[in-house]
């Protein structure tokens, strides 16, 4: 199950019941169906975006997954390179979450591809809610949409804002309306379209999978609670 799986890697869901069955699981290994790599996997990115695990154990985590499974794991990281390659005028932002914003991989991808470009990095803290609250079939307040993605719609030596990142998965549920914020001369880019491809490239397998290690208990996590 993969609720058990992922309650190895917080202190606050481990339980006896958890260790008892991570204790088996190394002993004996374990019978998983084929979702399961796909559940364990996009659970470790909602921690790591939820800054609940260090990208460091998000890191390895995935690649045992993508060692044992012969598929593919499909991640995403903020457009950041497509984005500098479309603005015209040298003003980009980035609106994700408070830890996407911090994260060092972001840096990264800024001072690699987007070097040359003014970037507007904008922590939106409450966004990411506001798209589940959409996702669910509430009713979202224009104005406090509009107040949340506001600053990353800024002016810099001359420039302004034309192209935006969607730096979260959640942020598609609410194009329309950032969209709406942004006005005609915004591009909004996101990784969507691209991820979507990729996965229709990917295998389809109906085999369940055999997971055992040996070694899970030398690689519990450095996890924030």
């Amino acid at each position: 199950d993969a609720s058990i799986a992922v309650a190895w890697c917080f202190d606050d869901e481990t339980t006896p019941a958890t260790e008892a069955m991570l204790d088996h699981v190394v002993a004996t290994g374990a019978m998983v169906p084929t979702t399961w790599r796909f559940e364990v996997g996009n659970a470790l990115q909602m921690a790591h975006r939820r800054q609940r695990i260090t990208d460091t154990f998000r890191d390895n985590a995935l690649a045992r997954l993508r060692e044992a499974y012969a598929v593919p794991f499909v991640g995403t990281v903020p457009a950041i390179k497509p984005a500098a390659a479309q603005t015209r005028t040298g003003v980009i932002g980035v609106l994700a979450t408070p830890g996407t914003v911090a994260r060092e991989y972001t840096h990264a991808l800024i001072h690699t591809f987007a070097y040359h470009c003014k970037v507007i990095l904008h922590g939106a803290p409450s966004l990411a809610e506001m798209a589940e609250r959409k996702l669910a079939g509430a009713a979202l307040d224009p104005r406090a949409l509009a107040a949340e993605v506001a600053p990353v719609f800024r002016k810099r030596d001359g420039g302004k804002t034309d192209v935006v990142v969607l730096g979260c998965t959640h942020y598609p549920f609410v194009e329309p309306l950032i969209r709406a914020v942004a006005g005609p001369n915004v591009q909004i880019v996101d990784t969507g379209e691209p991820v979507a491809r990729q996965l229709r490239r990917l295998p389809c397998e109906d085999r369940p999978r055999r997971f055992c290690s040996r070694s899970l208990r030398s690689h519990r996590p450095v996890a924030r609670a």
